[in-house]
């Protein structure tokens, strides 16, 4: 969906721009604005599509403002702690996971 939502925003202004370099007279100040403007957007729904999709950014939002609606149910655990350990052979590490 990043993916998507990247070139969605990006493609409409390499595209205007290409037209205006090879076409300048088919390229209205209006077209330059809308194509600026719908990539610049990016930076405002890029935080939104991260934070629904990443569970320690959701777990931080919720910790940060409580009161959202949109976080109703069991908050995932994401709080898990990873030890890792070295065991005889340095080459080899044993991940245990600690609850």
């Amino acid at each position: 969906m990043t993916i998507f939502l990247w070139f969605s925003a990006w493609t409409p202004y390499v595209v205007i721009n290409f037209i205006g370099i090879f076409f300048p007279d088919k390229i209205t100040p209006m077209i330059t604005i809308w194509g600026s403007t719908l990539s610049k957007v990016s930076a405002v729904y890029n935080p939104i599509v991260y934070g629904i999709s990443h569970p320690r950014y959701k777990t931080a939002l919720r910790d940060t403002f409580p009161s959202l609606s949109c976080f109703v149910g069991k908050p995932e655990d994401d709080a898990k702690s990873v030890v890792t350990t070295e065991s005889g052979d340095t080459n080899r590490q044993v991940q245990e996971t600690v609850a």
